[in-house]
């Protein structure tokens, strides 16, 4: 037999012989004998942590699909929506702040379509946090409730919802 586990930790069998190869799915890695006893060998409760875990990671990735990589983004870019919030709520008067304008120079917009344009991109960003909020704590409410035996596979439903999660 070859074994492997998937995502939430859930461990798989399969025939040597290379006839059961088209089950083996895309996020399932080869492990040795002695991590299939590790894995089956672990009580219910860390089962569900570590499947929680796995939900929270998957949330993690999900999140960071959709926004650009580096230090400080997601920082850079509730600074941007305060201020377009700011001046938007200045009826587009005043001094523009640097965030808003920066936005305006790069994309050739008017500082009120710039200041718009960040402002329904946060609400867009914030509508998607409450998205995969939701499946989040579904899933480990749901983790919480599974039987002992269905703790991995009930993880992985909601493990799959966010990672089918993409930009448009």
């Amino acid at each position: 037999m070859k074994y492997f586990k998937n995502i939430s930790g859930q461990v798989f069998a399969f025939e040597n012989d290379g006839s059961q190869d088209d089950l083996i799915a895309e996020d399932m890695v080869l492990i040795s004998e002695e991590e299939v006893v590790e894995l089956t060998s672990k009580s219910p409760a860390d089962r569900r942590k570590g499947s929680k875990e796995s939900i929270d990671l998957a949330a993690g990735s999900a999140r960071a699909r959709f926004i650009s990589p580096g230090t400080l983004i997601d920082a850079e870019y509730f600074q941007a929506e305060d201020a377009a919030r700011t001046f938007a709520d200045n009826g587009y008067a005043g001094a523009v702040p640097a965030s808003v304008q920066s936005w305006a120079d790069a994309t050739g917009m008017t500082v009120q379509q710039s200041a718009e344009d960040i402002l329904t991109t946060a609400s867009q960003w914030r509508n998607l946090l409450d998205q995969i909020r939701a499946i989040r704590l579904s899933g480990k409410a749901a983790i919480d409730a599974a039987e002992d035996i269905d703790i991995e596979s009930t993880a992985q439903v909601y493990i799959e919802q966010l990672d089918a999660m993409a930009p448009a």
